[in-house]
């Protein structure tokens, strides 16, 4: 490629000029220089095709790649042969290059008008892409082969993609600790910030605490009077059930916040929750608990844990600094007593205080001390209802102008924690995005195929929709594209001219529940685009994707690599599409385990080669033929696959096309050290990084890209930071070898360095 050679002749360039070793003479210093900033300029305009997915356009700007590269290689070779004898020799007089200096001007001028014709054909705006055939098209098996390997990945995606969905969905959210821990306080002041201070539009709301001595009817009149802003004693005089009823009538339809808390019996909460009514209008209620029991009544509950955050010395330190700060000496007989004190207090901040309030008021004498410590079951220990004790605590501490206690009130971090989770950030505020991403031929589509049509998620979702991407989708045909699935009955022609109806039908979707899955998508464009005029809509969008990038768009969104077979899941996809039902003959099982191991994990691979074999003499000689790679079948169906993964590479940018050929010296099933691997790539001149950035950064910011872009392969569960390896797939190994050849990539190896 004509990038690579241009880098590799701008670093043979920069080194003669700037050569420790040898000299050159004044004018032909001149004319290297001029050459480097030509070589620059055509560069910058180089890289101007990344953005590029046409493959009509890509053919012709390859016509003008390859003249460029021929180009350069011919001034790379011309300018190696006249330096390399004063390389060898440094102590011959300084350089001159009048034999290669008409060259190099002459060089100049081409390399000028083929930047032009390059920069040309990219802005030509009368081009027109007549390719019809999606050049990342790859051969599709229809078989109704059982999902081999894929059990794991299939219930981990429907498990997220039948998840109740916030904010828009009903939920029952449970803060769960000891008393004293701030479990209600975290509550109330998600409830404050939420309702009472009005960051979400609710219609109503209520705060009730239940405790240890609760009576059902009167929970049910305080709900009842906060969020219809009643007396209580109007309803006084009905009974528990019409009550319940009442309350749910009241509630239906409306979107409601409720709070039940410091409830310790799961009946309660059981016959509380069939007046609160479930819909998915972001209606939520809080329950605030120290029971496991009633945290874990419905496996549906989203829970918080508040954690202790306080250890026995940080509670003592809160302790011993207050009576210090109050001119106190404390003897070694108090300490060792306060210590056990703060022991006593289990961390929970609330409890924390409480003692330092009692301490601060109390005589300070060495027998109440050890009483306290002497006895945890002291009332000073424990707090039974959070909010109105930290009330009394604040007031007492305020009054005594304590100001040591309070970050024990501070429960900011938590709280906005909590507000993240009910209102977390997403592109569609009322639909969660899904991203399945890994390498071509991994089995995404299969995979998100099959949890598309399972029965479970038939019945959750109101509408579904699926749309074949590709790298030459049309962004504005999207919202076409769904419409015209959801209502079949009307005709894509009338929705593409009518845009009354279809803004009409899509304010039909803004209450339904839609499963949407965008497959094969290279850009994010046709997300926002869907964005852009349809964004409250609801549900769940799950992206099919090459690209790891390409399918994140926010911080909760959810990313599932996809990986390939190991060699027992291999086999057994490979056994189950040649026999079906038919038991493998003993003497095929040895050729054929070699057979699916050469696949190398990868199922579209497995599948076509399968596909041969089923349709083939099922004899020990035949298999051995297919397993030493002898058989011309076998390998033109490889050789078939390796064109479709070619996309893939052609996608790219510049630089990491050059970064990426350069893996083609590498032998197959090679286990790349990812050191030496970048350092080849910086000394052979295949890296440019910014000055202002380390050649390592740029290296393993490179790598890293084509590791995101499924074109380099890591050990299944590490990253490049843990890892010391990579390598390639033998497929895509395959498909950039001739690429290697005919950009000539190899010779550049061994540049002047």
């Amino acid at each position: 490629m004509a990038y690579a050679a241009v880098i590799s002749l701008k670093q043979t360039i920069h080194h003669l000029l700037n050569s420790s070793h040898i000299s050159i003479h004044s004018p032909s210093r001149e004319t290297l220089q001029a050459a480097y900033k030509q070589l620059t300029s055509l560069q910058e305009a180089l890289t101007r095709s990344d953005d590029d997915t046409s493959s009509t356009r890509r053919n012709r700007l390859n016509a003008i790649d390859t003249q460029i590269r021929e180009a350069v290689h011919q001034l790379q070779d011309s300018l190696e042969s006249h330096a390399s004898h004063h390389f060898q020799h440094p102590a011959l007089p300084p350089l001159h290059l009048e034999f290669t200096s008409q060259e190099i001007i002459s060089f100049a001028q081409a390399a000028n008008k083929m930047e032009k014709a390059y920069v040309q054909e990219l802005q030509n705006p009368n081009f027109q892409d007549d390719d019809r055939d999606s050049a990342a098209t790859l051969p599709i098996h229809n078989s109704a082969v059982k999902m081999v390997g894929l059990s794991d990945a299939i219930a981990d995606i429907k498990d997220h993609v039948l998840r109740i969905l916030r904010p828009d969905y009903y939920g029952v959210f449970t803060f769960f600790g000891d008393a004293g821990n701030g479990r209600s306080i975290v509550a109330r002041g998600v409830y404050d910030d939420v309702y009472v201070g009005g960051e979400r539009a609710f219609d109503c709301g209520a705060w009730v605490r239940i405790g240890s001595t609760y009576q059902l009817k009167q929970i049910l009149l305080n709900i009842i009077a906060q969020i219809n802003k009643i007396d209580r004693e109007y309803l006084s005089s009905e009974g528990e059930e019409e009550l319940g009823e009442h309350l749910c009538a009241s509630l239906r339809g409306r979107r409601y916040i409720v709070v039940l808390d410091d409830v310790r019996d799961a009946e309660i909460l059981g016959r509380l929750r069939r007046s609160l009514p479930e819909q998915n209008n972001g209606s939520i209620v809080f329950l605030t608990t120290g029971v496991s029991e009633v945290a874990e009544l419905d496996e549906g509950f989203f829970r918080y844990d508040i954690p202790v955050v306080l250890s026995e010395m940080i509670s003592w330190r809160c302790i011993g600094s207050l009576i210090k700060s109050r001119g106190w000496l404390i003897s070694p007989e108090f300490e060792k007593a306060g210590k056990k004190i703060a022991k006593n207090c289990r961390g929970f901040r609330l409890v924390v205080a409480k003692v330092m309030v009692a301490l601060l008021r109390s005589e300070k004498t060495l027998n109440l001390w050890r009483k306290l410590a002497a006895d945890i079951d002291d009332p000073v220990f424990t707090v039974d209802d959070e909010i109105s004790e930290a009330i009394e605590i604040k007031r007492y501490l305020h009054e005594d102008n304590v100001r040591e206690a309070d970050f024990l009130f501070d429960l900011s971090t938590l709280i906005n924690k909590v507000k993240e989770n009910l209102y977390p950030k997403r592109l569609f505020p009322p639909m969660g995005i899904m991203t399945v991403y890994g390498m071509a031929g991994v089995g995404k589509t299969t995979l998100v195929r099959h949890i598309f049509q399972d029965s479970s998620i038939l019945d959750s979702f109101d509408h579904r929709a699926w749309v074949n991407i590709g790298p030459k989708y049309q962004s504005k045909e999207i919202l076409i594209d769904i419409l015209a699935q959801i209502y079949p009955h009307i005709s894509k022609t009338n929705i593409k001219k009518d845009v009354k109806l279809v803004k009409n039908l899509y304010a039909q979707l803004s209450q339904k529940k839609c499963l949407i899955v965008l497959d094969d998508l290279w850009s994010q464009e046709p997300v926002h685009f869907l964005k852009k005029f349809m964004p409250n809509i609801k549900g769940e969008l799950v992206v099919t994707t090459r690209l790891f990038k390409v399918g994140i768009f926010g911080p909760c969104d959810r990313a599932y690599k996809l990986r390939l077979l190991n060699k027992e899941e291999s086999w057994d996809l490979l056994r189950e599409k040649v026999f079906v039902r038919e038991r493998c003959p003993s003497q095929l099982v040895k050729p054929g385990k070699k057979i699916a191991e050469n696949c190398e994990g990868l199922p579209l691979l497995i599948l076509a080669v399968a596909d041969l074999l089923s349709r083939s003499q099922k004899t020990l000689e035949y298999w051995n033929k297919v397993a030493e790679k002898k058989n011309p079948d076998v390998m033109n169906a490889q050789s078939e696959i390796a064109k479709g993964l070619l996309h893939s590479f052609e996608t790219q940018p510049q630089h990491l096309k050059a970064c990426f050929l350069y893996m083609g010296v590498f032998p197959q099933n090679h286990e790349i050290p990812t050191s030496t691997l970048m350092k080849l790539w910086f000394a052979d001149g295949f890296l440019e990084p910014n000055p202002s950035q380390a050649v390592e950064d740029f290296a393993s910011k490179c790598l890293n890209e084509l590791v995101e872009r499924s074109m380099v392969m890591v050990k299944q569960g590490s990253d490049l930071k843990t890892n010391k390896t990579c390598c390639l797939h033998f497929c895509l190994l395959a498909s950039i070898l001739p690429c290697c050849y005919e950009e000539q990539v190899f010779p550049c190896l061994g540049c002047l360095c």
